[in-house]
């Protein structure tokens, strides 16, 4: 029984992680183990939501953008072919109450205690990361297969973009 347990638990020490690794083409790695954590999630990831942690006035008008935004594009959509609804319709102001609704409620929803706790984190993090970007010129940017992130120095992204431009224009 211990020779099964031993075996079972040195097993376990050999499970490789799935969760896509950042590239750095860099020749150290800039950043705290929290910040590489948080990259490591890569593009797709979904944070808490962000907008709790704002001033109300940044909410409202973050409101009334995503509001006209979508609008916009639903209005633009039932006016032209084939529905062909007149703009004037009744049916547009009720959407537009609706929706308004809507945004309201999903943005002002208070967020539990430990919700507004990682987004506040996860705030931070996501600012030291765009200041280690800033001021050490970094570049980031999402890998055309693996979906994670690629990162490194603009000044060598530039002169690989400047090569890859000159060898196109010699085929």
């Amino acid at each position: 029984i211990i020779l099964q347990n031993r075996q079972r638990s040195s097993s376990t020490k050999n499970v490789i992680g799935v969760s896509p690794e950042p590239y750095l083409d860099l020749i150290s790695n800039p950043f705290d183990k929290r910040q590489w954590n948080y990259l490591s999630f890569g593009p797709s990831y979904i944070r808490v939501n962000q907008s709790a942690i704002r001033a109300k006035c940044q909410q409202e008008t973050e409101i009334k953008n995503q509001h006209k935004d979508i609008y916009s594009k639903v209005e633009n959509h039932l006016t032209g072919y084939p529905h062909l609804i007149p703009r004037n319709n009744a049916i547009f102001k009720q959407y537009s109450d609706h929706l308004l609704d809507y945004i309201n409620q999903s943005y002002f929803t208070p967020l539990t205690y430990k919700d507004q706790l990682i987004s506040r984190e996860q705030a931070q993090i996501l600012g030291s990361i765009r200041r280690i970007i800033q001021n050490r010129n970094l570049i980031i940017r999402v890998t055309d297969k693996g979906n994670n992130f690629h990162i490194g120095s603009a000044v060598e992204f530039e002169k690989k973009l400047q090569n890859f431009s000159l060898l196109q224009m010699l085929s």
